[in-house]
């Protein structure tokens, strides 16, 4: 299902550097939840895992009054993996195009599977705009 629309990315953009320092003001228990990208050792993103870590973490009253904040609910969620997700994918297609392996062509498919057509086109037109928001939070 499509999840983005040019104006819920952009506010995701636009808010995610917020949240996420509020969020480190929480503790490093809850920035880590939120930047765990790569939890199993694989190379791969675990999206599962992170909307799972994203969920358990907005069932604390904290977390949950930083979206409230910011004017998001649990939406945000599937906003942050699609968006981690899409860019993900993005990563991998160039690494293929530079070595192709049979490795990334399968995790591409995967990703692929998992994204709306749409939502992925949004994500490689506004590429710069998030790489730069995603590398901004270490």
């Amino acid at each position: 299902a499509k999840v983005l629309s040019k104006s819920v990315l952009d506010k995701f953009l636009k808010d995610f550097p917020a949240i996420q320092a509020d969020l480190d003001a929480l503790g490093q228990e809850f920035s880590d939840q939120f930047n765990e990208f790569n939890d199993d050792g694989s190379g791969t993103v675990n999206f599962s895992a992170i909307r799972q870590a994203m969920t358990a973490a907005m069932s604390d009253s904290r977390v949950k009054a930083i979206f409230t904040k910011y004017g998001w609910s649990n939406s945000f969620i599937e906003v942050y993996t699609t968006v981690l997700t899409g860019f993900s994918y993005m990563m991998f297609e160039e690494l293929d195009a530079m070595y192709p392996m049979d490795q990334y062509k399968e995790y591409m498919n995967q990703v692929k599977a998992s994204v709306n057509a749409d939502d992925l086109a949004l994500i490689k037109a506004n590429r710069a705009e998030i790489e730069e928001v995603l590398s901004s939070i270490e």
